[in-house]
C-alpha cells in the first residue's frame, strides 16, 4: 500500500512537472516571438530612417551649393537658406535616432 501510494505521488509529480514545463516553454516561445517582431519593426524603421537621412543629406548638399557666397540674402536666397537649415536639422535628428535604434539592435 505504501509503495502504491509513493508510485501515485511520483506520477502526480511527473504530470505536474510536465505541465509546468509546457507552460514555461509556451511563455518562452511567446517572448521569442514578441522580441522577433519588435526587432523586425526596428529594422524596418531603421531602413526608413536611412532613406530619409540620405534624402535630407542630398537636399542639404544641393541647398549648400546654391548658397555659395554671393549677394545679400534676398527673398529667394533667404528661403533656400531656411530650407538648408531645416534639411540639416532633419538629417542630424535622423542620425541621432538611427544611432539609438542601432544600439538597441
Amino acid at each position: 500500500a505504501c509503495a502504491a501510494s509513493a508510485a501515485g505521488l511520483l506520477e502526480a509529480q511527473q504530470r505536474n512537472e510536465a505541465s509546468v514545463h509546457a507552460d514555461f516553454a509556451k511563455v518562452c516561445k511567446d517572448a521569442q516571438t514578441t522580441l522577433a517582431d519588435r526587432r523586425a519593426a526596428l529594422l524596418e524603421r531603421a531602413s526608413e530612417l536611412r532613406a530619409s537621412l540620405a534624402s535630407f543629406s542630398a537636399s542639404a548638399d544641393e541647398q549648400q551649393q546654391r548658397l555659395q557666397p554671393g549677394p545679400p540674402l534676398d527673398g529667394r536666397r533667404l528661403k533656400a537658406s531656411l530650407q538648408l537649415m531645416h534639411d540639416q536639422s532633419e538629417a542630424w535628428r535622423s542620425k541621432q535616432v538611427l544611432s539609438t535604434m542601432e544600439g538597441q539592435l
